[in-house]
């Protein structure tokens, strides 16, 4: 996991995740989620750390298999919506899962530009890099 600044070598698989976005407020303030101690308690079957004081969990004691069974996912995303952001740390997630866990939260779109599809059986997930086709 990386935390700060990107590695030059860096590459992202990117297109079967959530990102919520809030809009920027006069005078350029952010507009903030709850802080930890504003948020209900929750009776959630996994761990859940807060990444920031207003922003991202980070979930554990379950696998993204355990976690796209209907019941599960429940769960899971209620997290998403207290923190507005999950992370499974350490997760080797195949294609076709990464694609079936995010349709889970609604249609997963294909980008339009072909050259940034990751994977031809799975053209939701396109790559973002600053690699050239040599490395």
């Amino acid at each position: 996991m990386h935390r700060g600044r990107v590695p030059a070598d860096y590459e992202a698989y990117v297109g079967a995740g959530i990102v919520s976005a809030t809009p920027n407020l006069p005078g350029g303030a952010m507009a903030q989620t709850q802080l930890k101690s504003q948020r209900t308690a929750r009776d959630w079957p996994f761990q859940v750390t807060p990444l920031h004081p207003v922003l991202g969990c980070e979930i554990a004691g379950i696998t993204l298999e355990q976690a796209v069974s209907p019941a599960m996912f429940a769960k899971v995303y209620e997290a998403f919506l207290d923190y507005e952001l999950i992370l499974f740390p350490d997760v080797a997630l195949p294609p076709a899962m990464q694609v079936a866990f995010a349709r889970n939260f609604g249609e997963v779109q294909v980008h339009v530009l072909s050259q940034y599809h990751g994977y031809k059986a799975h053209p939701e997930i396109y790559v973002l890099s600053n690699l050239d086709k040599d490395g």
